[in-house]
């Protein structure tokens, strides 16, 4: 089965193209939030024309951060059989966050504030 990816983020300029993606990690099952900026901009601003980064929400914290999207709901669609909390946590994450150049600070702040500490990395 193919892994579910939503896109919360895409732009595409003659100095920068930015992609922000959501998808649940294979092996460890944790939300990540990948970032990738390319582009001249970039590599002034940085030294390489390629930037990509992760926010990752640690599989432990999954549940909290999902209920946490759903009580922020006012209706809420009953869930079909074949969805999976990780199916319906990365539609909630794209529809709250989705549109955002700043998605993932968005979603890292939004999980401090409810108590769940994120991972970032970059290169």
């Amino acid at each position: 089965m193919d892994k579910k990816v939503v896109t919360l983020y895409k732009s595409e300029g003659p100095r920068v193209s930015v992609t922000l993606r959501a998808y649940i990690h294979d092996e460890t099952n944790d939300l990540v939030i990948e970032g990738q900026d390319i582009g001249s901009s970039v590599e002034e601003y940085c030294g390489n024309s390629d930037y990509e980064y992760w926010l990752i929400i640690p599989a432990q914290h999954k549940q909290k951060l999902l209920s946490a999207l759903l009580a922020e709901q006012f209706s809420v669609e009953k869930k079909r059989s074949e969805e999976t909390d990780d199916d319906m946590l990365l539609d909630l994450v794209r529809d709250r966050f989705g549109g955002k150049r700043d998605a993932q600070e968005c979603i890292k702040e939004y999980c401090k504030t409810i108590g769940i500490q994120t991972q970032f990395h970059c290169y």
